[in-house]
């Protein structure tokens, strides 16, 4: 009963000095900083990274050479993929 009574005793007594209150709110600052830096910096590379995906498969789908699409048209693709993508054929 005595180990309770000074348990309670510290905690009051470090929440009436302001010790338990400020590491507190250092705590959720620190807190703060870095989860707003940790979904900044995800954000940036998730972006960088289906950016580059994006512009690369475009440029692959407009650069495939009237040869390429005149066989694909022999074996019976017909191409429909392509209709979202508004891209110029020939």
């Amino acid at each position: 009963m005595a180990a309770c009574h000074a348990t309670v005793a510290t905690f009051w007594g470090d929440i009436s000095n302001g010790v338990l209150i400020d590491r507190t709110l250092t705590s959720l600052r620190t807190l703060a900083i870095g989860y707003g830096l940790g979904l900044a910096l995800v954000s940036v590379i998730i972006h960088s990274v289906l950016w580059e995906v994006s512009l690369n498969t475009l440029s692959g789908i407009r650069n495939v050479p009237e040869t390429l699409r005149m066989s694909g048209r022999n074996v019976g693709l017909k191409g429909a993929q392509c209709r979202g993508l508004n891209i110029r054929q020939g």
